[in-house]
């Protein structure tokens, strides 16, 4: 595997002359690695913005599960699988993808969005147990609010409207370092809130 690539903007030294606006020591770091993120994303593009942010910093293919359908899973390093919660699990075509993929990956990660987010470890289950069932290690999980309008909830304007908002992209992206940390890619820097993160290599 290639060793990541690093950009470090360092504090001035004296001899440099440079201004003190450069004395924050900044690292924005994307691992080389192959690995795609699949995702589902069917009514408020909710699950394709948390897909974007965490494929920033894992270098990963960003792909819709009619695009996944040809994956060939031992040529990467990690997949994560992901969609909107609806009735108290991910939709159905990731069943169907999980299912029907003819190579899994050794490793995986499986997130979502939801309205109720903190049930997510009962709404990952049924996900989490498919793709172990095809031998498949799952290495992490992630979940963010999203907006959710589904049945009468439309009437009062949806719960967890403008979500996911910038903190939860930011938490997606610290979520993707941390599992290239984990495959020996690149270090877990934690995002400054206050500056630009989500950028690409």
């Amino acid at each position: 595997m290639p060793p990541a690539a690093i950009r470090a903007r360092a504090a001035p030294s004296a001899k440099s002359g440079l201004g003190s606006n450069l004395s924050d020591f900044e690292i924005h770091s994307c691992a080389m690695m192959p690995a795609a993120i699949v995702y589902v994303s069917v009514h408020h593009g909710n699950t394709r913005r948390i897909a974007a942010a965490m494929a920033e910093p894992l270098g990963a293919s960003l792909l819709s599960v009619e695009e996944a359908m040809s994956l060939d899973g031992q040529s990467l390093d990690l997949v994560g699988f992901g969609s909107g919660i609806y009735f108290g699990r991910h939709h159905a075509s990731l069943f169907e993808l999980v299912r029907k993929l003819k190579s899994m990956p050794r490793r995986c990660f499986v997130y979502s969005t939801a309205g109720i987010s903190w049930l997510s470890s009962v709404w990952h289950r049924s996900l989490v147990q498919q793709i172990r069932g095809r031998g498949s290690e799952v290495i992490g999980q992630f979940n963010s609010p999203g907006w959710d309008t589904v049945g009468p909830l439309w009437l009062l304007g949806g719960l967890h409207r403008r979500r996911p908002d910038e903190g939860d992209l930011l938490r997606a992206t610290q979520f993707a370092r941390e599992m290239s940390a984990k495959l020996g890619g690149a270090p877990v820097v934690t995002p400054d809130p206050s500056s630009k993160m989500l950028k690409r290599c």
